[in-house]
């Protein structure tokens, strides 16, 4: 009898070893519970320097400003643009596009907010020269009080290079500039409803508009004389120094945009009721109706 309670015993110390050995394992199989590791915060980079930046603009042209940030690491790098209004009348449009109204040198400045510390601003001083355009500006002419562009309307928003050039033909209130010379294609033979230019449509440069009917009457009544200037017929308006020369660019006729009347007369609008003023080697006069679909040429004044 006490040898069988003795195997009774061996063999359940036996099993329980066995239960536990068992046991232990499948705990030592049991995955563990662990946290996400977080990524180490990256260290700051500081902003050296700003270059790359335009040195020359033109007055009445758009310079887009950009600039190459250093290092290329750097933390914060995007340029914040601002401008000092000074004597080329600078300011900033859209973000990052440097207007001016005169020549000279305009003084701009980048800023990067946290650029220099992770809580202070990194910027930098840049000069720029600005110059004439002779497309966009003109010197300009006083008659009557009036300041008068001493050249036509060439492209839209641009001058025609030479006093004598006709420039490009308009119809009325519309943006398209039709050539001075040659046949044309996809001319617009319709009607215009509207008495009045609207700015938007106005081709004269920036700065500048197309006259109305009483600065017309001025300019004629200051006086002119008929004769070629340079082998162009036309005529010239005012006194003394203070002139301009309006070639007799002619014009093209509403129904087919054919020109006519070139070098013996001149044709240019006024902003309102479709009118002009029209010369002729005898005479000048002005408010005259014409068909809004006609090409005549545009001799703008200063806003």
């Amino acid at each position: 009898m006490k040898t069988k309670i003795k195997n009774h015993l061996t063999i359940l110390r036996s099993f329980a070893l066995a239960v536990l050995v068992i046991a232990l394992a499948m705990a030592g199989c049991k995955k563990k519970d662990t946290k996400p590791v977080e990524p180490p915060t990256p260290a700051f980079v500081a902003v050296t320097d700003i270059t790359s930046v335009p040195t020359a603009a033109m007055v009445g042209t758009a310079l887009t400003l950009t600039g190459t940030v250093a290092p290329a690491t750097a933390t914060n790098k995007t340029i914040t643009w601002s401008a000092a209004s000074g004597t080329t009348g600078a300011s900033i449009s859209d973000g990052n596009k440097l207007i001016t109204t005169a020549a000279g040198t305009a003084v701009v400045t980048a800023t990067i907010a946290n650029g220099a510390t992770a809580t202070t601003p990194y910027t930098k001083e840049f000069t720029i020269t600005v110059t004439l355009n002779p497309e966009v500006t003109d010197a300009g002419v006083v008659i009557g009080g009036v300041t008068w562009a001493t050249r036509n309307v060439g492209a839209f928003g641009k001058f025609a290079a030479k006093p004598e050039d006709v420039g490009m033909y308009y119809q009325w209130n519309r943006k398209i500039g039709w050539p001075a010379t040659g046949t044309v294609t996809g001319w617009d033979a319709t009607e215009s409803t509207s008495t009045v230019w609207e700015t938007a449509n106005d081709p004269c440069p920036y700065g500048w508009h197309i006259p109305d009917k009483a600065q017309i009457d001025a300019l004629i009544a200051s006086g002119s004389v008929w004769g070629p200037y340079n082998g162009i017929a036309g005529r010239t308006y005012g006194t003394g120094m203070n002139v301009i020369f309006l070639p007799a660019a002619g014009g093209r006729i509403p129904s087919d945009g054919a020109i006519d009347g070139f070098g013996t007369g001149g044709y240019y609008w006024i902003n309102t009721g479709r009118g002009g003023l029209q010369f002729f080697s005898s005479s000048s006069s002005s408010g005259n109706t014409h068909f809004s679909a006609s090409g005549l040429c545009i001799r703008c004044i200063k806003d």
